[in-house]
Formats: structure tokens, sequence, C-alpha cells
């Protein structure tokens, strides 16, 4: 690995690590496009990487978390782990037999559909008064 190589992972990795922290945004969302279009990598390692940046930034996450005033709902945890653990399984598993373009595909209709509600914002909220 080159100097700018390493440059551009660790300027990628500040941005991406400084977004996950104020907005738990950072694995797939910044650091896929940003290591497949930035440093050049394949979809499927920018991916895989980006799965291993997500255990780190989940983990400090989670400490800060279990401090706070908004404790962590286990329930809710046990729940989605318990079900996207077998769905990740079952991605990788169809990743690895297909070719790029439908990985890349795949990846960019997740973001279109993840923007569309992100750009139109949430509607205000009706409260009931009595």
């Amino acid at each position: 690995m080159d100097i700018w190589q390493l440059l551009i992972s660790g300027l990628i990795g500040l941005i991406g690590g400084l977004l996950s922290g104020l907005g738990g945004v950072g694995g797939g969302i910044f650091f896929v496009p940003a290591l497949v279009y930035v440093a050049g990598w394949g979809i499927k390692e920018a991916v895989a990487a980006s799965l291993v940046v997500v255990i780190f930034s989940s983990l400090s996450g989670t400490i800060r978390n279990i401090r706070s005033e908004d404790p962590i709902n286990w329930r809710n945890v046990a729940l989605l782990a318990s079900t996207v653990a077998p769905a990740s399984l079952i991605g990788v598993a169809v990743s690895r037999f297909s070719p790029d373009v439908v990985v890349k595909l795949a990846f960019a209709a997740l973001l279109v559909v993840l923007a569309y509600p992100t750009a139109r914002g949430r509607p205000p909220l009706r409260r009931n008064v009595l």
C-alpha cells in the first residue's frame, strides 16, 4: 500500500467514523461508495470491509448508549439480531455467486430507496388534544 492509498483510506475512515458517531451512518451508506469510487476497491471487497468497520462503530455506539439516558432496548436488539444474522449469511452466499454488476445495482437500489424518505422528511406528528 503506497502513501496515497494510506492517506485516502485514513481520510475515508475519519469521515466515516465521524458520520457514524453523529448519526449512525457510515457502514454501507458511506464506506462502500467511498471505497469503490474514491479508493478504487471492488464492490465485494468494499462491502466486506464495511461490515468489519460496522462492528467497531456499533460497539462504540453501544458503549455510549449503555451510559446514556436512553438505554438500549435489549429485547429489540435480540429480535433484530436473530433476523439480521441469518439474512446476512444468505446475502453473503448470494453475493459470492453474483456478478459485480448485480451487487452494484442492488446497492444502488438500496441507496435510492433510503434516499427518498430521507429527502422527503418525516410528516409532522399530530397530537390528539381532548
